[in-house]
């Protein structure tokens, strides 16, 4: 059973005398008929539980409310919810951090995980290290190990024993790789 569901019927949050009988949609009012008297009672506008005003029925002579004045309506108030339900979180309380960190957390690690996707790379290339004869070069947007050689006067073998790990199908620029000696 919910926890919520204590608070969502009438028979558990009207008083034993009372059942609810109509809904008026054009002043958005519940209607209550008190099971003992007969009498009708009117809910506030907007709401279904709150307090209630008695709109026809006897009224019994004993009560304060038949000796008030004709202008006061006898009235009492439906069991409300408990109040640390109905109670508002207040700007700068720990209470709201504390129910706003899951959300919080849960959005920092999906924007981290959209920046290590999309987000520039951790890893900037470092200096390279060449062989004595040996130049660093960075590779430029079009570069190819063909061109490169072509370029340079030194063989494709070369090259690519000059940079092992080095894929010549996916050079990225602003890669460092090391361009063997002329021949």
């Amino acid at each position: 059973m919910s926890s919520f569901s204590q608070y969502d019927t009438d028979e558990e949050r009207l008083p034993e005398s009372l059942e609810r009988v109509g809904y008026d949609a054009d002043t958005e009012r519940y209607t209550y008929r008190d099971t003992n008297d007969g009498s009708l009672w009117q809910g506030p506008e907007g709401a279904r539980y709150g307090r209630l005003e008695r709109i026809s029925g006897a009224i019994d002579v004993n009560t304060p409310e038949y000796h008030s004045s004709d202008q006061v309506r006898p009235s009492f108030s439906i069991f409300q919810i408990p109040s640390h339900a109905d109670q508002t979180i207040e700007r700068g309380s720990r209470q709201s951090w504390r129910y706003m960190m899951p959300f919080l957390l849960l959005i920092f690690l999906f924007l981290l995980g959209v920046w290590k996707v999309i987000g520039p790379s951790s890893s900037k290339p470092s200096a390279i290290q060449c062989g004595e004869a040996e130049r660093a070069y960075e590779v430029r947007a079009g570069d190819t190990c063909w061109a490169l050689s072509e370029k340079y006067d030194f063989k494709l073998d070369d090259l690519k024993k000059s940079n092992p790990k080095m894929d010549c199908d996916s050079l990225l620029a602003g890669e460092q790789i090391c361009l063997p000696p002329t021949v």
